[in-house]
């Protein structure tokens, strides 16, 4: 645990290891594209269900209205 914390926080105020410095820039770019595609995906899935839903309220009321016709 102190590990960890000496490595996120620096408390030892030394200049971080290659290891540290490939691994963060790493996540800084992975991390953003990654982070857009899950949210593409998740608003085209939503509207994806959103068009279905429509499409199967828009069957029910036309069927509906000619059972009351």
């Amino acid at each position: 645990m102190d590990n960890l914390i000496q490595i996120l926080f620096n408390t030892n105020h030394e200049m971080p290891s290659g290891y540290v410095l490939i691994v963060l820039v790493a996540i800084c770019l992975i991390v953003p594209p990654l982070s857009r595609y899950i949210l593409q995906k998740r608003m085209s899935e939503k509207e994806e269900r959103a068009g279905k839903q429509a499409e199967s309220d828009g069957a029910s009321e036309e069927g509906s209205e000619k059972k009351s016709s």
